[in-house]
């Protein structure tokens, strides 16, 4: 059964001001390290924490700058569509 670590890193705040948590380290058992997405999707395995956590705060950099990107881009096309560009968990 995997267990999940905390990792400070995974609070730190986005440029948005939000958390940015998309992507967290799962430590199994045998001492093998996964890098999951938040709903819980494997993308890569390591054998130590450190690489583990220098993907993830990699992954979460690039997910900030793509996600700026993408806002920019739409509300270029589209001014007064978007009405929070904030990322988080969707309410509802």
């Amino acid at each position: 059964m995997a267990r999940i670590a905390a990792r400070p890193a995974a609070m730190r705040v986005g440029a948005a001001g939000g958390r940015v948590g998309m992507f967290e380290v799962r430590e199994e058992e045998d001492g093998l390290h996964f890098s999951v997405v938040s709903g819980g999707e494997r993308i890569a395995v390591t054998r130590s924490r450190e690489s583990a956590d220098a993907l993830v705060d990699a992954l979460e950099d690039g997910w900030a700058a793509a996600f700026g990107g993408a806002v920019a881009q739409v509300r270029q096309h589209y001014p007064y569509d978007l009405l929070d560009p904030t990322p988080g968990p969707a309410e509802g």
